[in-house]
């Protein structure tokens, strides 16, 4: 590296890291590095920090957010997953300068992680729960908020994420809206879902074509949180897949292909849940997708 590593929050600094890494920014991957110190303490202070508490932050780049989770209060313990080998070595080199501790880096593609790569963070996870934030490239968001949550499932305190405004509108969306679709059907089994800020394009560079958001994942209250133990589990995301696999067509004639059970099986199992014969899938709530999964299976006994 031609200089000494530091975490690059504005835009000379982002400009002068990126030329000592001989690093372009990849729009096929969606990348975009926030530039903006503001709105970077902006999004930390969002989350609830408690003293001395470990965050996950996933894709922590030349370090925007990270800079503004270690100038915190708090004083949290960063844990980033950074897949850009050129960018973890960087991150990396300004770890070696804090206090031990304060900023480890992981260098892995977050999507191909498992539970045991995160074990530093397992007394937070086995406690209250982890906090989560990334600036997700957005041509793998989705991908990488559903294996966080399929990975650490409850043990997610809190999640807050930088997205494509699109994406985020789609995954704050409710039951009965147009863009209601599986990911939040399945994400809202476990989690409640909000877009709570709108981001504009001139926080980025590269600046991008696009509007971005955040979005805050939070676990439902545990009386109503389903969990992936319970036996009906595979089966409501079965349905969902099938559900939403052709929008437009009712999901009693799709999920009665998908699962070789009679069409009027599965309408029978939709009126005994409350819902039409003729419903199609964003109309279905996840708390219904496996309610209907429920009754399904105590036909087939």
């Amino acid at each position: 590296m031609s200089e000494p590593a530091f975490l690059a929050r504005t835009p000379s600094e982002v400009r002068r890291a990126m030329a000592a890494l001989e690093l372009r920014p990849s729009r096929k991957l969606g990348q975009n590095f926030l530039i903006d110190p503001s709105m970077a303490r902006a999004m930390v202070a969002d989350l609830p920090l408690r003293p001395g508490e470990s965050v996950l932050e996933i894709g922590p780049g030349l370090g925007a957010l990270t800079a503004a989770l270690l100038d915190h209060p708090a004083q949290p313990c960063v844990f980033g997953v950074e897949k850009d080998l050129r960018m973890a070595a960087w991150l990396g080199e300004v770890a070696q300068e804090l206090p031990a501790g304060r900023l480890s880096i992981l260098t892995a593609d977050f999507l191909r992680i498992d539970r045991d790569a995160l074990a530093p963070l397992r007394s937070a996870m086995d406690g209250e729960g982890l906090v989560v934030l990334g600036n997700l490239p957005y041509s793998v968001s989705t991908p990488i908020i559903m294996h966080l949550t399929e990975l650490l499932e409850a043990r997610i305190r809190l999640g807050q994420f930088l997205l494509q405004l699109e994406m985020a509108q789609r995954l704050a969306a409710v039951p009965g809206n147009s863009q209601f679709g599986a990911p939040t059907a399945r994400l809202g089994l476990m989690f409640e879902l909000a877009l709570t800020r709108r981001v504009p394009r001139n926080v980025f560079y590269p600046r991008p074509d696009i509007e971005s958001a955040v979005v805050r994942l939070r676990p439902l209250p545990e009386e109503m949180r389903h969990s992936p133990a319970s036996p009906e589990w595979a089966l409501a995301q079965q349905l969902i897949r099938a559900g939403f696999s052709q929008r437009r067509k009712k999901v009693a004639g799709l999920c009665s292909a998908a699962l070789k059970r009679p069409v009027a099986e599965i309408e029978s199992g939709l009126e005994r849940v409350g819902l039409p014969v003729d419903v199609r899938a964003e109309r279905i709530g996840s708390a219904q997708w496996m309610a209907l999964a429920a009754a399904l299976s105590a036909s087939k006994v």
